[in-house]
């Protein structure tokens, strides 16, 4: 089936079969920002903005968005000179999650990026109205994506530092920094981060033992252990106790 539809403020005819998803339609059409996660509307990875709405497009069907707006991160700023050239540069969202480091494998990034501007348009960014966003709201914004870095205080630290940009304002730094190795806060507690072993094997669409599906995406992760333990305790090991504690 066919279906007539508005993407990024142009006229598409997305092609598919009716009982298949708007993500499957999408990535078909090129619209390659919308990641296939989980299928099962878990992840939020696949989202776009449906009339406006954050919504998971693997939970939609293709024969229900006949006549809707839809936008994807293809939309939100698009850089000349890597080949894009519909609009002026990147998005304010887009600028900071860079200036903020808050992209780390990616693949969340496009969803996360909708999320922020589907906040900055519920709060009258859009309009010339906006009204300060506070942490607790950028958060809930966030909230149905999930990020498998475990990487959400810096996308956090972006859509507040965006806001306040619009608003005429300069961002004030965030109460809550990342944790970095060797840090140790007011509790006397350090912090490492190692790897637990090895990256762990996945199938993608290039791997031999994988099936073949090119919309198949996967990444090579690595466990990762956090290390606690007491800043003055870290070189002193006691007989017959563990120096630290493992959390998995």
């Amino acid at each position: 089936m066919q279906a007539n539809v508005t993407i990024n403020g142009r006229s598409v005819t997305l092609e598919g079969a009716a009982t298949g998803s708007l993500l499957d339609a999408l990535r078909a059409a090129g619209y390659h920002s919308v990641k296939r996660g989980c299928d099962t509307g878990d992840c939020g990875n696949c989202a776009v903005l449906l009339d406006g709405k954050q919504t998971n497009s693997c939970h939609v069907l293709l024969a229900q968005v006949d006549g809707c707006c839809i936008q994807t991160a293809e939309g939100l700023g698009e850089v000349e000179h890597q080949g894009w050239k519909t609009t002026g540069g990147l998005h304010p969202l887009q600028q900071a999650f860079i200036e903020l480091g808050a992209i780390q494998c990616g693949f969340c990034t496009p969803a996360m990026l909708l999320a922020g501007e589907e906040l900055l348009e519920r709060k009258g960014y859009n309009a010339g109205a906006p009204e300060p966003i506070t942490e607790a709201e950028a958060r809930e914004a966030l909230s149905g994506i999930l990020c498998r870095c475990t990487g959400y205080v810096k996308p956090v630290q972006a859509i507040l530092a965006t806001a306040a940009r619009l608003r005429g304002e300069e961002p004030t730094p965030a109460a809550a920094q990342p944790l970095r190795a060797g840090d140790g806060g007011d509790d006397g507690i350090a912090v490492d981060f190692r790897l637990a072993g090895p990256p762990a094997p996945h199938r993608s669409g290039r791997d031999p033992v994988g099936p073949a599906d090119p919309n198949l995406n996967t990444l090579t992760e690595s466990p990762v252990l956090l290390v606690a333990r007491h800043a003055d305790r870290q070189d002193q090991a006691q007989p017959g106790r563990p120096r630290a504690h493992q959390v998995h």
